[in-house]
C-alpha cells in the first residue's frame, strides 16, 4: 500500500477478496477503509481474484495483462474444471492447488477486468507521493509491470 497526502494506491488485489480484505485492515488501519487505486501487476490469479473486494477503487492494468484476464472471465472454478486445465495443460497443478485451498469454503470466483489501461508506462500523483508504474515483462509473465515510488 502506497500511501499520500491526498489518496492511497494498493499494489495487486491479493488471491481472494477475504485476503484484500484482510491487507487492506492491517495496514490502512480504520474500519471499512479502501484504497482509492489499485495496480495490477500481472494477470496471474493470486494477484486479481481479490479485485471484487475493491468494487470502489479505480483499478489500473497494463492493456496485456486486461487482455490475458478477459481470457479468464468465462472459466469455471469447480474442482472438476480445475482438473480438467491441469490435463489439458492450461492450468499448472500447483496454482490448482493453491486455488482449491484458498477456496475451500465457496468457490464463487469473479474475474473482474480493470477499469483504466495502458500501453507502457503510466504516472500517478498520491499528492506528495508519486507512482510510476512501467511494463517490464519478464519470464514469469510477459504482461509484467513494476510500480516504482519516486
Amino acid at each position: 500500500m502506497v500511501v499520500g497526502n491526498n489518496k492511497t494506491l494498493m499494489i495487486d488485489a491479493g488471491n481472494s477478496e477475504d485476503h484484500a480484505n484482510y491487507f487492506i485492515q492491517r495496514t490502512l488501519k480504520h474500519e471499512n477503509a479502501k484504497p482509492d487505486m489499485v495496480v495490477l501487476t500481472h494477470w496471474h490469479w493470486d494477484h486479481i481474484f481479490g479485485l471484487p473486494a475493491l468494487p470502489d477503487s479505480v483499478s489500473i492494468a497494463s492493456a496485456q495483462t486486461r487482455k490475458e484476464m478477459e481470457e479468464l472471465v468465462p472459466f469455471s472454478w469447480s474442482d472438476e474444471a480445475i482438473d480438467e486445465r491441469v490435463r489439458e495443460g492450461t492450468e499448472i497443478e500447483f496454482c490448482a492447488k493453491a486455488i482449491k485451498e484458498e477456496y475451500q469454503g465457496h468457490r464463487d470466483i469473479q474475474v473482474v477486468l480493470p477499469d483504466v489501461t495502458f500501453d507502457r508506462r503510466i504516472e500517478i500523483d498520491l499528492g506528495g507521493v508519486t507512482c510510476i508504474v512501467q511494463h517490464v515483462g519478464g519470464d514469469h509473465a510477459a504482461d509484467s509491470v513494476i510500480v516504482y515510488v519516486k
